[in-house]
């Protein structure tokens, strides 16, 4: 979502379950580094400004999720720092960036999440059911 209609049109009929906030060089989020209301205000790339502001690189080693959540979400899994790594060096083309993903989730409304699996002998007494 964005308050910027160049830049990101939302269409106002539509559902969004997701805004992401990050730096990744395949689409870094941006600040507006003027007033948010005035259509020349200008607008800096997130790493930029976060460097600028914070000092470092620029990067940051997490993506910023906001969900709105409406329906079961899929299950994701994702490998620990050091295998993303050792993934990302071996199949660039699959595996995009050497971040791990952490998720942590802080509920605003009421909410249900699953975390991890059952021991493998109750699925397996579900499945022979």
């Amino acid at each position: 979502a964005s308050q910027h209609p160049q830049l990101h049109p939302l269409a106002p009929q539509e559902r969004y379950s997701e805004l992401w906030m990050g730096t990744h060089v395949a689409g870094p989020s941006l600040v507006c580094v003027g007033d948010v209301g005035d259509a020349t205000a200008a607008y800096k790339e997130l790493g930029e400004w976060v460097a600028e502001e914070c000092g470092g690189e620029g990067g940051l080693p997490f993506l910023f999720k906001v969900l709105s959540i409406a329906r079961p979400l899929s299950i994701q899994a994702h490998p620990d720092k050091a295998l993303a790594e050792k993934l990302h060096a071996t199949f660039p083309e699959i595996y995009r960036d050497a971040n791990h993903k952490p998720e942590l989730a802080c509920a605003l409304t009421p909410f249900e999440a699953l975390c991890g699996f059952r021991p493998i002998g109750e699925i397996c007494s579900d499945l022979a059911r």
